[in-house]
């Protein structure tokens, strides 16, 4: 039996709606029982707070005060299963940009980050939105927009490294000189406020359906649209379109300021690969005394490494840095030399080096050589120094890796399609 139950304000559940299933564990024991013992067991039942829980509507003013902005509501990381019942479910395309909540008021646009802080003078052009909302909603009161900022590329796809070279400038002689080489575009999913009217308390459904009828579309302000009830399309859609992911958003929720939600769910693209780690480097600021990034391979059908190579961050999908250095303690004395780590991940502490095993196997450590990077962590090598270690440029590390001399073997992830 599954049951929503909703406290009072003062109350334990503190006025928030709470789901729970009831389950009836009376007669489940089979052992001999008393007439009496019987009678009383079938009474008895399991309290269970189930995981999907309803959604407690917002006050009915919140959001209402112009000079109150509200904090944008958040997603949760999930997987294509958590999207149970599709038809109940609409699909979003995930964009890799900066999460803004615009307020359109007579006469002013106000732009604030997800931080709190007033983005409107770094993106001037975006004081479009003053006229893609009517002027009856300007004069009724305040419209409230939820959306991302975005730069996009050559190919129009939006490029957070583009956005950088936008974010932070305030003075107009510096947002005046960027501005025409990364021009940014604002794309709106939700609407809060329609003319000093809170929308928090209605369906997601609802509050889309008022988006579009309230907001016009601009050279630089979009409202894109949403697929509704097929997971698989989006996600093929945003593989071809080489976004970030998805964003399922449940069309029944509501909208909770500065909340994480399961009503809205965020399904990232990725692409997974099973590389060789042939060596390491050393660890630099928060990542010293533990591993800085990997030096990879990719095997090809034949089992050979000498096709491809390169460097890989030092933490795996699926792992931590947290977990590789607390695997990466720093013997003393071998600031200068090291040994090919065990199968615990240990690794030495290699000065900024990249370091790799000359003989032996992760069971079965041997010595090592180092080549000096040019670039720091993660960049490429250049003719080595002398130092006590053996040296070994670029050139041979193809050939290490088709030595079958591998410290082991990982699966790394990186954005760009679902696995």
């Amino acid at each position: 039996m599954i049951v929503v139950c909703h406290g009072a304000a003062d109350g334990g559940l503190g006025g928030v709606p709470r789901r729970f299933a009831f389950l009836r564990t009376g007669g489940l024991d089979r052992g001999s029982r008393s007439t009496a013992a019987t009678a009383t067991a079938k009474d008895n039942w399991l309290l269970h707070l189930m995981k999907d829980q309803p959604e407690a509507a917002p006050e009915a003013d919140t959001g209402s005060d112009p000079d109150q902005p509200i904090a944008p509501m958040l997603a949760t990381l999930g997987r294509r299963s958590d999207i149970r019942e599709e038809d109940d479910w609409t699909f979003e395309m995930k964009w890799d940009g900066v999460r803004v909540i615009a307020t359109v008021a007579e006469g002013a646009v106000r732009l604030t980050s997800r931080g709190g802080e007033d983005m409107a003078a770094s993106f001037p052009e975006l004081a479009e939105l003053h006229e893609a909302v009517g002027a009856d909603l300007r004069t009724a009161g305040a419209t409230v927009l939820d959306g991302e900022i975005v730069a996009l590329d050559r190919r129009d796809r939006p490029s957070f490294s583009r956005l950088q070279q936008r974010l932070g400038l305030t003075r107009e002689r510096d947002v005046e000189r960027v501005r025409h080489e990364v021009e940014v575009h604002v794309m709106l999913f939700d609407l809060l406020v329609r003319g000093g009217e809170s929308l928090l308390g209605r369906p997601y459904r609802e509050r889309r359906e008022a988006l579009f009828e309230t907001v016009r579309a601009t050279e630089h302000v979009q409202c894109p649209p949403a697929d509704h009830g097929d997971v698989a399309q989006a996600i093929e859609l945003s593989q071809t379109l080489q976004l970030e992911g998805v964003m399922a958003k449940r069309e029944s929720g509501v909208y909770r300021p500065g909340k994480r939600s399961r009503t809205w769910i965020k399904l990232k693209n990725a692409h997974h690969q099973e590389v060789v780690v042939i060596g390491w480097r050393h660890g630099r600021g928060e990542r010293a005394g533990g591993i800085g990034s990997l030096l990879v391979a990719v095997p090809d059908a034949e089992g050979s490494c000498a096709t491809r190579a390169g460097s890989a961050p030092a933490s795996p999908s699926g792992t931590s840095s947290r977990s590789w250095t607390a695997c990466a303690p720093v013997p003393a004395g071998r600031r200068r030399r090291g040994t090919c780590p065990p199968r615990t991940g240990a690794t030495p502490n290699g000065c900024g080096r990249i370091w790799w095993p000359r003989s032996g196997t992760p069971s079965a450590p041997g010595p090592t050589g180092c080549a000096t990077p040019s670039g720091g962590a993660g960049g490429p090598t250049r003719r080595p120094r002398r130092c006590s270690g053996r040296h070994e440029g670029r050139e041979r590390l193809a050939r290490r890796a088709a030595e079958n001399r591998p410290v082991g073997h990982i699966v790394v992830g990186a954005p760009g399609a679902m696995p």
